[in-house]
């Protein structure tokens, strides 16, 4: 999920409930069901329950072990298409592998609605 700037910016003037309702959307993100590509909700699954762990988490852990976890997932595959998915997730995971999530999410502004 794609956050705004301004959304962030007019986080502050937001109603509670539209605080709420904002950080539900970030916390829980929609993800589309398969396509005619394939199970495109497993290949983003990956990425997205890692990116939403980690910033619950306040921690880039999640991020590092499922680093690990698609490293290895690569060697013991032999499908083309799925070494590039997990060859793509890697790009990604490497993104966010120093991401600070609490400097886009500071725990003081977020207190008490979590």
């Amino acid at each position: 999920m794609k956050i705004k700037i301004k959304e962030l910016l007019e986080f502050g003037a937001f109603s509670q409930r539209k605080k709420k309702n904002f950080i539900a959307r970030w916390r829980f993100p929609q993800t589309g069901g398969p396509n005619e590509k394939g199970n495109a909700r497993h290949y983003w699954g990956r990425i997205l329950s890692a990116l939403v762990a980690a910033r619950k988490e306040n921690s880039n852990q999640k991020i590092l072990r499922k680093i690990v976890d698609t490293q290895r997932d690569i060697n013991n595959t032999t499908t083309s298409r799925t070494i590039q998915q997990y060859a793509q997730n890697l790009k990604v995971f490497t993104t966010f592998r120093d991401f600070m999530f609490s400097d886009l999410f500071p725990k003081d502004c977020l207190e008490g609605l979590l």
